[in-house]
């Protein structure tokens, strides 16, 4: 198992237990606050931007990250019960001309991508600018535990294209997203899974943004 604090204000760490087709658990870790009364969470995927993957980056093979945080409370006699569920994947590739790595959304064809200069700035994107809105805190009950459960995708893109760009109509965007998460399931090329587990909490230790 590996543990990793994020944040001092926030003493919680997603403990990874499960890898599928990868040699070694990368300390992905987040941060879970209540920010204008939504419980948010913001996880840190910058582990996964190993050296291997950077030389496949600058080798011209692209890379998504694909994730989904799910807001569970244990059951009493065994499981846990999802409370909110959010999703979404990054792709990312690297332009040789400009030395700059570029960051898109590849379920959103209205997204024309961020540039990062530099390969720190892009661990910095993905150690804190990831962000998802959980669910409303009045709609969770301060008596319960919870845990936050992670689930990565990474895939390489080489000779696949993913479906990009095929509309740019609000109502694209759904049908768009399920194609996309039918290619990550039905292919096992190139893919690596993760699955991390938070420690189990209260609402009250959760800290609170204005």
């Amino acid at each position: 198992m590996i543990w990793r604090v994020i944040s001092p204000v926030v003493a919680l760490v997603l403990v990874g237990f499960q890898s599928i087709a990868a040699d070694a658990e990368p300390p992905v870790g987040y941060q879970l606050l209540v920010r204008h009364g939504w419980v948010v969470a913001m996880p840190d995927l910058s582990p996964l931007l190993t050296s291997e993957n950077v030389s496949r980056l600058k080798g011209g093979i692209g890379l998504v990250f694909d994730y989904r945080l799910s807001l569970k409370t244990p059951r009493r006699l065994f499981g846990a019960r999802t409370v909110a569920e959010a999703s979404s994947a990054l792709q990312i590739s690297y332009r040789l001309l400009t030395d700059e790595f570029l960051i898109c959304r590849p379920t959103n064809p209205a997204d024309s991508g961020r540039t990062c200069g530099a390969l720190e700035a892009l661990a910095d994107y993905l150690a804190d600018s990831l962000v998802a809105r959980m669910a409303n805190i009045d709609s969770l009950s301060e008596n319960n535990v919870y845990r936050l459960d992670l689930d990565v995708t990474s895939i390489l893109l080489t000779d696949i294209r993913l479906i990009a760009g095929g509309g740019t109509r609000e109502e694209d965007h759904e049908p768009l997203e399920y194609l996309f998460r039918q290619f990550l399931s039905l292919t096992g090329y190139g893919q690596e899974e993760w699955h991390f587990q938070s420690r189990q909490f209260h609402l009250s230790d959760l800290a609170r943004e204005p």
